[in-house]
């Protein structure tokens, strides 16, 4: 009786899970699925929420140091194009007034300019304005205006 008894079970087996192999795959997709959501729990984790939100904080803090150091080359950026316009304008100045200095009659002006000297034979000329106007008055001391006015008695 046994006999018969074992290969009535092996077929019920086999109808309920249809073969062998759909009860080993059923397992293996029981641990895949374990193995899956033991994945997730070790991502969802605190330590590792932890972990990546201290990575987003660095990482936040290297990129606004970047974006400071862009912005503080932009400032130099002008600041050195402004003073480099300055530059190149005193250069072309001083480049036009080596040009005049090439000549004689530019040395004779320099010369001229700087110091209170004439070509022999030539006189200097004082223009004296005869009336000072109301401003300069204003700007003359007392004593100032007094000696003015004793001095006009005699003219």
């Amino acid at each position: 009786m046994r006999m018969q008894r074992a290969p009535q079970m092996k077929l019920t087996f086999f109808l309920c899970f249809g073969s062998n192999n759909i009860g080993y795959n059923d397992t293996n997709n029981m641990k895949e699925f374990q193995e899956k959501n033991a994945v997730k729990r070790r991502i969802y984790s605190k330590a590792s929420l932890a972990v990546l939100a201290v990575l987003l904080v660095l990482t936040i803090k290297g990129v606004y140091g970047v974006y400071a150091k862009e912005r503080e080359s932009k400032m130099e950026v002008e600041r050195v194009s402004r003073e480099h316009a300055a530059l190149q304008n005193r250069y072309e100045t001083i480049e036009r007034g080596s040009d005049e200095l090439k000549s004689e009659s530019g040395i004779e002006a320099e010369i001229r300019g700087k110091f209170d000297v004439v070509k022999p034979g030539e006189g200097v000329i004082v223009v004296v304005q005869k009336n000072p106007t109301a401003i300069e008055q204003n700007k003359q001391g007392v004593l100032k205006k007094f000696w003015n006015s004793v001095l006009n008695i005699f003219h």
